[in-house]
């Protein structure tokens, strides 16, 4: 996941806690709960457009095994500038 906090913003696994915690909850299908959490930023709403992609990838993970080689596949692909 790419970050969108004002810090960080466009690094990717460098999130702030608020964005781990909602990208786990959008993950799992709590996207509600995950919307609440980043409400409270101005930036949040961002959050979920840089990681549209990603949290589409994750959620057909079934394994953790699979997570992780979404995850690095992410991790290359972002860092080749292909998004």
């Amino acid at each position: 996941m790419v970050a969108a906090n004002p810090v960080n913003y466009g690094k990717v696994f460098k999130l702030s806690c608020a964005e781990a915690l909602a990208g786990g909850l959008h993950i799992l299908g709590y996207e509600e709960q995950a919307e609440y959490i980043m409400s409270k930023f101005k930036w949040g709403s961002n959050f979920f457009e840089l990681n549209k992609e990603a949290f589409n990838l994750y959620r057909g993970c079934k394994t953790p095994k699979e997570l992780e080689e979404q995850a690095e596949l992410g991790r290359y692909l972002h860092t080749k500038g292909i998004d």
